[in-house]
Protein backbone atom coordinates (compact mmCIF):
# COMPACT_ATOMS: atom_id res chain seq x y z
CA UNK A 1 0.00 0.00 0.00
CA UNK A 2 2.56 2.24 0.94
CA UNK A 3 4.61 1.67 -2.51
CA UNK A 4 1.52 2.48 -4.60
CA UNK A 5 1.13 5.71 -2.43
CA UNK A 6 4.86 6.80 -3.31
CA UNK A 7 4.46 5.64 -7.09
CA UNK A 8 1.21 7.98 -7.23
CA UNK A 9 3.28 10.90 -5.79
CA UNK A 10 5.80 10.45 -8.17
CA UNK A 11 3.79 10.27 -11.13
CA UNK A 12 1.97 13.72 -10.01
CA UNK A 13 4.90 14.87 -9.20
CA UNK A 14 6.31 14.45 -12.54
CA UNK A 15 3.21 15.37 -14.62
CA UNK A 16 3.68 18.77 -12.55
CA UNK A 17 7.06 19.11 -13.79
CA UNK A 18 6.26 18.67 -17.25
CA UNK A 19 4.02 21.41 -17.22
CA UNK A 20 6.62 24.19 -16.48
CA UNK A 21 8.35 23.08 -20.26
CA UNK A 22 5.16 24.15 -22.00
CA UNK A 23 5.64 28.24 -21.58
CA UNK A 24 8.66 28.00 -24.13
CA UNK A 25 6.37 27.32 -27.11
CA UNK A 26 5.00 30.34 -29.20
CA UNK A 27 1.43 29.58 -30.22
CA UNK A 28 0.51 30.85 -34.00
CA UNK A 29 -2.41 32.59 -35.18
CA UNK A 30 -5.39 30.62 -36.95
CA UNK A 31 -6.22 32.37 -40.25
CA UNK A 32 -9.99 31.56 -41.73
CA UNK A 33 -10.81 32.42 -45.30
CA UNK A 34 -14.20 33.32 -46.15
CA UNK A 35 -15.83 34.61 -43.20
CA UNK A 36 -16.41 37.83 -41.64
CA UNK A 37 -15.39 39.52 -38.15
CA UNK A 38 -18.93 38.79 -36.84
CA UNK A 39 -18.42 34.94 -37.43
CA UNK A 40 -15.80 34.49 -35.50
CA UNK A 41 -15.50 36.99 -33.07
CA UNK A 42 -19.23 35.06 -32.13
CA UNK A 43 -17.14 31.89 -32.56
CA UNK A 44 -14.95 32.88 -29.93
CA UNK A 45 -16.96 34.00 -27.29
CA UNK A 46 -19.48 30.58 -27.72
CA UNK A 47 -15.68 28.84 -27.64
CA UNK A 48 -14.19 30.86 -24.05
CA UNK A 49 -18.27 30.72 -22.83
CA UNK A 50 -18.02 27.04 -23.41
CA UNK A 51 -14.86 26.52 -21.59
CA UNK A 52 -16.64 28.07 -18.37
CA UNK A 53 -14.60 31.06 -18.49
CA UNK A 54 -16.68 34.46 -17.92
CA UNK A 55 -16.19 37.12 -20.36
CA UNK A 56 -15.18 40.37 -18.80
CA UNK A 57 -14.54 42.52 -22.19
CA UNK A 58 -15.52 41.70 -25.28
CA UNK A 59 -14.92 44.44 -27.98
CA UNK A 60 -15.47 43.85 -31.75
CA UNK A 61 -14.38 46.66 -32.97
CA UNK A 62 -11.23 46.44 -31.78
CA UNK A 63 -11.05 42.68 -31.71
CA UNK A 64 -10.68 41.78 -28.65
CA UNK A 65 -12.40 39.56 -26.06
CA UNK A 66 -10.46 39.30 -22.41
CA UNK A 67 -12.01 36.55 -20.10
CA UNK A 68 -12.13 36.99 -15.84
CA UNK A 69 -10.04 35.18 -13.97
CA UNK A 70 -10.96 31.21 -13.85
CA UNK A 71 -9.94 28.42 -11.49
CA UNK A 72 -7.90 25.52 -12.98
CA UNK A 73 -9.83 22.59 -13.06
CA UNK A 74 -8.76 19.91 -10.46
CA UNK A 75 -8.61 16.06 -11.78
CA UNK A 76 -12.57 15.09 -10.65
CA UNK A 77 -14.05 18.21 -12.64
CA UNK A 78 -14.21 16.30 -16.04
CA UNK A 79 -16.83 17.84 -17.80
CA UNK A 80 -14.33 21.33 -17.51
CA UNK A 81 -12.38 22.25 -20.12
CA UNK A 82 -9.26 24.69 -19.28
CA UNK A 83 -6.80 22.25 -18.80
CA UNK A 84 -5.23 20.64 -21.90
CA UNK A 85 -3.90 17.73 -20.54
CA UNK A 86 -2.99 15.05 -17.77
CA UNK A 87 -0.04 17.39 -16.49
CA UNK A 88 -2.54 20.59 -16.53
CA UNK A 89 -4.72 19.03 -14.78
CA UNK A 90 -2.04 17.67 -11.96
CA UNK A 91 -0.82 20.73 -11.53
CA UNK A 92 -4.24 22.69 -11.19
CA UNK A 93 -5.12 19.54 -8.38
CA UNK A 94 -1.84 20.29 -6.21
CA UNK A 95 -2.28 24.07 -6.70
CA UNK A 96 -4.91 26.87 -7.00
CA UNK A 97 -4.21 28.16 -10.41
CA UNK A 98 -6.07 30.79 -12.13
CA UNK A 99 -5.86 31.36 -16.40
CA UNK A 100 -6.96 34.71 -18.02
CA UNK A 101 -7.55 34.38 -21.56
CA UNK A 102 -7.42 37.13 -24.31
CA UNK A 103 -8.13 36.51 -27.63
CA UNK A 104 -7.28 39.19 -30.57
CA UNK A 105 -8.77 39.21 -34.16
CA UNK A 106 -7.85 41.20 -37.16
CA UNK A 107 -9.65 41.03 -40.42
CA UNK A 108 -7.41 41.26 -43.44
CA UNK A 109 -9.53 41.22 -46.65
CA UNK A 110 -11.86 38.58 -46.41
CA UNK A 111 -10.32 36.77 -43.77
CA UNK A 112 -10.22 37.08 -40.43
CA UNK A 113 -6.48 36.12 -38.19
CA UNK A 114 -6.86 35.13 -34.58
CA UNK A 115 -4.55 35.06 -31.69
CA UNK A 116 -5.00 33.51 -28.81
CA UNK A 117 -3.22 33.78 -25.28
CA UNK A 118 -3.69 32.27 -21.45
CA UNK A 119 -2.30 33.98 -18.60
CA UNK A 120 -1.46 31.44 -15.97
CA UNK A 121 -0.86 32.40 -12.49
CA UNK A 122 -0.72 30.53 -8.98
CA UNK A 123 -1.43 31.62 -5.45
CA UNK A 124 1.22 31.91 -3.17
CA UNK A 125 0.30 31.67 0.75
CA UNK A 126 3.01 32.67 2.95
CA UNK A 127 4.28 30.29 5.22
CA UNK A 128 3.22 30.60 9.28
CA UNK A 129 4.61 28.59 11.76
CA UNK A 130 2.33 26.05 13.38
CA UNK A 131 2.06 26.08 17.66
CA UNK A 132 -0.46 22.37 17.23
CA UNK A 133 -2.08 20.54 14.85
CA UNK A 134 -4.84 21.04 16.50
CA UNK A 135 -5.02 24.48 15.18
CA UNK A 136 -3.49 23.62 12.45
CA UNK A 137 -6.58 24.68 10.01
CA UNK A 138 -6.97 28.28 11.71
CA UNK A 139 -3.80 29.60 10.79
CA UNK A 140 -5.27 29.80 6.98
CA UNK A 141 -9.05 29.66 6.96
CA UNK A 142 -11.66 30.17 9.45
CA UNK A 143 -12.82 27.17 9.20
CA UNK A 144 -14.28 25.87 12.77
CA UNK A 145 -13.44 21.92 13.82
CA UNK A 146 -16.81 20.49 12.41
CA UNK A 147 -17.82 22.95 9.28
CA UNK A 148 -14.10 23.79 6.85
CA UNK A 149 -14.36 26.85 5.08
CA UNK A 150 -12.24 28.27 2.52
CA UNK A 151 -11.98 32.09 3.13
CA UNK A 152 -8.87 33.01 4.11
CA UNK A 153 -8.49 35.12 7.22
CA UNK A 154 -7.59 38.63 6.32
CA UNK A 155 -4.11 38.83 7.71
CA UNK A 156 -3.00 35.56 5.00
CA UNK A 157 -5.52 37.28 1.93
CA UNK A 158 -2.99 40.20 2.66
CA UNK A 159 -0.03 38.67 2.44
CA UNK A 160 -1.19 36.11 -0.23
CA UNK A 161 -0.06 36.86 -4.11
CA UNK A 162 -0.67 35.53 -7.52
CA UNK A 163 2.59 34.50 -9.34
CA UNK A 164 2.32 34.64 -12.62
CA UNK A 165 4.00 31.40 -14.58
CA UNK A 166 3.71 32.39 -18.30
CA UNK A 167 1.54 31.11 -20.67
CA UNK A 168 -0.10 28.22 -21.34
CA UNK A 169 0.32 27.54 -25.07
CA UNK A 170 -1.46 23.86 -25.08
CA UNK A 171 -4.54 25.68 -24.11
CA UNK A 172 -4.38 28.87 -26.19
CA UNK A 173 -3.97 25.67 -29.14
CA UNK A 174 -7.34 23.85 -28.09
CA UNK A 175 -8.65 27.39 -27.77
CA UNK A 176 -8.10 28.30 -31.38
CA UNK A 177 -8.68 24.75 -32.74
CA UNK A 178 -12.29 25.13 -30.91
CA UNK A 179 -12.70 28.28 -32.73
CA UNK A 180 -11.91 27.07 -36.08
CA UNK A 181 -14.31 24.44 -35.95
CA UNK A 182 -17.24 26.21 -34.27
CA UNK A 183 -17.00 28.79 -37.14
CA UNK A 184 -16.63 25.92 -39.94
CA UNK A 185 -19.81 24.25 -38.76
CA UNK A 186 -22.07 27.86 -38.15
CA UNK A 187 -21.57 28.49 -35.30
CA UNK A 188 -22.28 25.17 -33.76
CA UNK A 189 -19.87 22.85 -32.06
Amino acid sequence: MKQKRIFLGFVLVLLAGCASTKQSQQTEPICLESVSMNQVFSAAEQTLTRMQFAIEKSDIQAGRIITYPLRGAQFFEFWRGDNAGPSDTAEASMHSLQRIAEIRMEAEGNRVCANCRVLVRRLSVPDRPLEGMSRAGGFITDSATRRQSLQMRQEVLAEAEWIDLGTDPRLEQKILRSIQKTVSRGGKE
